[in-house]
């Protein structure tokens, strides 16, 4: 699921062809051979009801009938592409008005896509949104109808308790991104309430400060463990009466994510998509672990490269920890960076 908001050249004016970006990102992913949702953002303010800042300019989308068309155009350029799906994403409330966010819920409900936004990331966020609306951001979005099943709220730091129950009534699902929130400073999101809730939580980089998934699903565990001062978390009883974090971890990193971009994949399962990764057993790290552990150890201290392989829609992309693309793509990333 890419979060694509790099939208002009850099001076802040529209190329020629208005999803010039997007379409690179789209290329990008298909030379790699991964599935892509390219989720469009709109981006129009530099904050509740103040203009972009001059950094922001390649965020642009100032007209709003002119990001939704470009939305149409790439549904109709990728529709029918096995690997590409299309979604969109107004940025936060602090980033799209409240009207443009009404009309982008009706485009993206008439044609069943995912809408995802930034949710109460740092709590001026928050504050602003309380100080123009007269309501914190996820009341806003309860009230405009915004959030559903096909919503999801990246971040979702600064919630509270009947946040959490509006997100969950609405089953919309949560990307975290613990990585890059604990990069920034941002805070730690309440995991716990949540799967107590029984929202859905996926995970995301975001600035990608690490590109590591297993990183990503710990650090929900861990984090979680810091700020409740417990040393097992998100938990789920199994049948035996025993309580397992495992998972709910895998779950982040698998079912919950493909349900966030509305791909019918993320399980094992007759008619699912054939998005798969194996895991080598006999990695000096999982030794000795036995069927049952295996996946606690994986998410809780498994390293990247215990990853051996990954299938796409069946087609076998990464083989023995080697892409047949990376030393083209090492060369290529050197180049266009001068290294």
């Amino acid at each position: 699921g890419e979060f694509h908001y790099l939208q002009r050249d850099p001076n802040g004016a529209a190329y020629a062809n208005s999803t010039e970006l997007a379409e690179r990102v789209v290329d990008a992913a298909k030379d790699a051979g991964i599935r892509i949702n390219l989720l469009n953002v709109c981006y129009a303010q530099g904050g509740v009801g103040k203009p972009l800042l001059p950094e922001q300019r390649r965020f642009a989308t100032p007209d709003l009938n002119a990001y939704l068309s470009d939305t149409d155009s790439l549904l109709a350029r990728y529709a029918g592409d096995a690997l590409v799906s299309i979604g969109v994403a107004p940025h936060s409330v602090r980033a799209v008005d409240r009207d443009w966010l009404i009309r982008i819920r009706d485009f993206a409900a008439g044609l069943g896509l995912p809408l995802h936004m930034h949710v109460s990331e740092q709590p001026a966020e928050v504050e602003a949104c309380v100080a123009k609306y007269g309501r914190r951001p996820v009341e806003l979005l309860t009230d405009d109808e915004i959030l559903s099943p096909r919503f999801t709220g990246v971040h979702c730091t600064h919630v509270l308790d009947h946040e959490i129950r509006l997100l969950a009534d609405a089953h919309a699902t949560v990307c975290a991104c613990p990585t890059t929130e604990r990069d920034l400073g941002d805070g730690i999101m309440p995991a716990r309430e949540m799967v107590r809730a029984g929202v859905p939580i996926a995970i995301g980089t975001d600035s990608q400060t690490i590109i590591a998934p297993l990183e990503e699903i710990r650090a929900l565990e861990y984090h979680e463990r810091l700020r409740s001062l417990r040393r097992v978390a998100l938990t789920r009883a199994r049948a035996d009466g025993r309580y397992e974090v495992a998972p709910v971890l895998i779950e982040s990193g698998t079912s919950a994510g493909a349900r966030s971009l509305a791909i019918n994949a993320g399980a094992i399962r007759a008619g699912a998509l054939a998005d798969l990764v194996a895991i080598d057993t006999q990695h000096i790290s999982l030794l000795g672990v036995s069927a049952a552990d295996l996946p606690a150890q994986v998410a809780l201290s498994g390293s990247p490269d215990v990853v051996s392989d990954v299938w796409v829609g069946g087609r076998h992309v990464v083989q023995n920890r080697k892409h047949a693309r990376e030393a083209e793509a090492a060369r290529a990333f050197k180049a266009v960076t001068n290294l």
